[in-house]
């Protein structure tokens, strides 16, 4: 009868172990794909890449701050301005009897607090603006596959602007256009105005190769035109 019994047992202590032995796969498999926070692992997806437009504004966050200027005045009026020794140099030149003179261009204190105010401004949210005495012009917010485009005219009627330009226009070589418009009213832009330049035009651009911003202000009629740069 005890042996009866022993045989009995074992084979009930044998069947239970079988049982949580093939359990236990079970178990660990439905686990094996989950990641410490519960999401399962299978079906999370990588993030996206960055657009080349927005890794590039990304890159440039912050102020970028005005470098240098050169414009062309009237006929054959040329002006230049830089920055040396944290300095603002101002030369012109023109042309008189077939030769070109040059001279020296003297600044007030309300143009150097022009100079040193003007800049360049990458929000977080990649909103690009001008900024000048502290005011803000040409408010570019972010726009993926297209830039800030309010041409009236198009852009062949201007010998200053890339004819390929239109509102879709991101990069075209290695130039990022941001904003274009024309059409602009003397008192949205006489702020800008340092270097005696007639203007109505404007355009903003960012050049991968110089590493620096452009704003191009020019008179659309003819010859009047200017050029800032700016850099991080």
């Amino acid at each position: 009868m005890k042996k009866v019994l022993f045989t009995i047992t074992a084979i009930l202590f044998l069947t239970a172990c079988n049982y949580g032995t093939k359990k236990q796969p079970e178990v660990n498999e439905k686990f094996s794909n989950t990641d410490t926070t519960g999401i399962d692992a299978s079906v999370q997806k990588a993030d996206e890449p960055l657009s080349k437009k927005k890794e590039l504004l990304t890159s440039l966050i912050g102020d970028s701050k005005l470098v240098s200027i050169e414009a062309l005045t009237g006929a054959n009026g040329m002006v230049d301005y830089s920055k040396e020794n944290n300095n603002w140099i101002a030369t012109g030149s023109s042309t008189s009897e077939g030769m070109r003179e040059s001279y020296d261009i003297e600044m007030s204190n309300s143009d150097i607090k022009k100079l040193n105010s003007m800049k360049i401004n990458v929000s977080s949210d990649l909103t690009v603006s001008i900024i000048c005495n502290g005011k803000t012009f040409f408010l570019t917010p972010f726009k993926e596959d297209a830039m800030e485009y309010h041409f009236k005219r198009t852009p062949k009627e201007y010998s200053d602007v890339n004819p390929k330009l239109n509102k879709n226009t991101t990069f075209i070589g290695n130039d990022l256009y941001l904003f274009a418009r024309d059409y602009i009213p003397n008192n949205q832009i006489e702020i800008l105005d340092i270097v005696g330049v007639m203007a109505d035009v404007a355009t903003i651009s960012y050049s991968t190769e110089a590493k620096e911003f452009t704003l191009n202000l020019f008179y659309g009629e003819c010859c009047d035109f200017s050029s800032f740069k700016f850099k991080k």
